[in-house]
């Protein structure tokens, strides 16, 4: 298992582990650390650690649509990273998107852009498979 593939597990089960031991009445969270609150549900509940809902905002985000730090959206911004299928960001992965510094799908700019527009066999899947290698691995792994 790929160490991206990792980091977004633990990020996952972080943020269902704080959903789901953080009491909720409403859209926001009664917890509060550093001024924002543990979680926010929906776009309209203002900014928090942990976005959730159709759309949301936050320094962590998992919904359809929102900004945040990071993001795991259908549509929207990772200042940081996001993932989703139309992403801007520093480092965007989806089907189309920009990333400043990389980007990873099918269609998108990037400064190193790993895009594909069809499958064309084993031979090409390898070499996408290379190339994210590539592309991805400095990003968690110290140069041996």
């Amino acid at each position: 298992m790929s160490g991206l593939v990792k980091v977004c597990i633990c990020i996952a089960f972080t943020t269902l582990g704080l959903v789901a031991f953080t009491a909720t009445p409403g859209d926001r969270a009664l917890t509060v650390v550093a001024g924002l609150p543990v979680v926010t549900v929906g776009f309209d509940a203002g900014l928090g650690w942990i976005g959730i809902g159709q759309t949301a905002r936050g320094l962590l985000v998992f919904a359809q649509g929102g900004y945040g730090l990071v993001a795991f959206t259908q549509g929207g911004i990772g200042v940081i990273f996001g993932v989703g299928q139309g992403m801007l960001g520093l480092l965007a992965i989806g089907q189309v998107g920009v990333g400043l510094f990389g980007f990873v799908g099918q269609l998108g700019f990037g400064a190193q852009a790993v895009v594909g527009w069809r499958n064309r066999g084993k031979a090409w899947n390898r070499a996408l498979s290379s190339e994210l290698q590539e592309v991805l691995t400095p990003l968690w792994r110290k140069p041996t």
